[in-house]
């Protein structure tokens, strides 16, 4: 019955966006709701068995009831949910009423507001603006952000150079460690058929280059200190990684195999353990948190890895790269990797386009969908007929491009 119930539901849903979807929805949802809870009243709390359904049957009429906007009524179920003490990692089905029901509160301080009948308005062929009430309290959208900025583009430009900086080196100390723990040709890197290590090298060594004459004309003078010192501390970790390693000297994956670098690995191995390499690491990430805390709307763990993302697209995808079908098992490795840093990005994208003017989150989601996620939904084998070439870290720049706040933000930030 309730999986019924739910396919009803379903078929409601596919008419978003038509005439007389709310009707609907809410028809059908006042029903079941009564269904679903005559059916909880079957069910006893203390039972094992019971609870599991009971909590599920509950659960659907609380996200039903706020589906419908009979908030107070969603929570309400929802403390008859929680005095089940089945499951506690659902919140959202308290917070998402309480925090329509806070709206609710402070639009109620303006009668007009909630005296007209919105329902009553067909949105679905009309962009009559009239009918849209729009409130930009914190200033963090501006017009200006719907058309491209170069001094934004070079901001977000110099921002992945950083960040991909950063990411290179830290896969690098990570292949590095297991370089020293187990044998070589057990780990991505060390394969003889996988240039994934020697790509990696490559990349730090342009990524470091370019960043020696990067332009920082795009920042305030409070952020080039920050970025300045930033980049300097990065070039410096690059170079002392050089030093000990002479990846000047690595061109091909043989020169991995030399006799002396399985020493220089256990030595640098031993530097990365000592207090000032630490102190310098931390250093780094407090900057770069500091930076882009200051520039984008949103920074958390899933932008560090944007780079990352690149780079196992370009393994996955360029030619002379590794291919499915010289080792299959370490090509998975790698999309698997992709996958997971895709799903987190996509996860969060309601996050990262809280803030955005609604033509760069239009980008935005173009970006995932157009983009990223064709190669996440595609099959490991196919991968190398039809994503021929696929990597191009512009997409990257262009997702840094877009959460970057208003300049006037940046600088008043700075300035406090």
């Amino acid at each position: 019955a309730v999986n019924a119930s739910i396919d009803e539901i379903k078929k409601v849903a596919a008419l978003e966006d038509t005439n007389g979807y709310d009707t609907r929805l809410e028809d059908v949802l006042t029903v079941k709701t009564k269904q679903w809870n005559d059916l909880a009243s079957g069910y006893d709390a203390s039972d094992k068995k019971d609870k599991k359904i009971l909590w599920g049957l509950l659960a659907n009429v609380c996200a039903a009831q706020y589906a419908i906007g009979d908030y107070k009524d969603a929570l309400d179920t929802y403390t008859k949910i929680a005095e089940i003490s089945y499951r506690n990692d659902y919140t959202y089905l308290r917070e998402m009423p309480e925090k329509r029901l806070a709206l609710v509160e402070e639009l109620s301080k303006d009668a007009s507001i909630l005296q007209k009948n919105y329902r009553k308005i067909d949105f679905s062929a009309s962009n009559d603006h009239k009918n849209v009430r729009f409130e930009n309290a914190r200033g963090l959208v501006s017009d200006g952000n719907a058309s491209r900025d170069m001094a934004r583009e070079r901001k977000a430009e110099l921002l992945f150079s950083l960040l991909a900086l950063d990411a290179y080196h830290s896969e690098f100390e990570v292949l590095l460690k297991k370089f020293a723990e187990q044998d070589r040709k057990s780990w991505v890197g060390y394969a003889s058929v996988n240039p994934y290590l020697l790509g990696l090298v490559k990349k730090m060594k342009r990524q470091a280059e370019s960043l020696k004459g990067a332009d920082l004309s795009a920042f305030n003078m409070d952020d080039k200190v920050l970025v300045t010192g930033l980049r300097d501390d990065l070039i410096w970790q690059f170079d002392d990684l050089n030093r000990e390693l002479g990846l000047e000297e690595i061109a091909n994956i043989e020169d991995f195999e030399r006799a002396d670098f399985s020493s220089k690995i256990s030595a640098y191995i031993l530097i990365l353990g000592e207090n000032i390499a630490k102190g310098r690491k931390e250093g780094i990430e407090r900057d770069m948190a500091t930076l882009l805390g200051r520039t984008l709307f949103v920074y958390n763990e899933e932008l560090k890895k944007l780079p990352l993302m690149e780079m196992l697209i370009d393994e996955l995808t360029s030619e002379g790269n590794l291919t499915y079908e010289q080792d299959a098992e370490l090509y998975e490795k790698l999309f698997k990797r992709y996958k997971k840093h895709y799903a987190s990005l996509f996860f969060n994208a309601s996050e990262f386009t809280r803030y955005m003017h609604h033509t760069e989150k239009s980008r935005f989601d173009n970006l995932l969908r157009e983009y990223y996620q064709p190669l996440y939904k595609a099959k490991a084998e196919e991968i190398d007929s039809g994503f021929k070439d696929y990597a191009d870290p512009r997409r990257a720049i262009d997702v840094l491009y877009l959460l970057q706040k208003p300049t006037e933000n940046v600088q008043a930030s700075s300035k406090r």
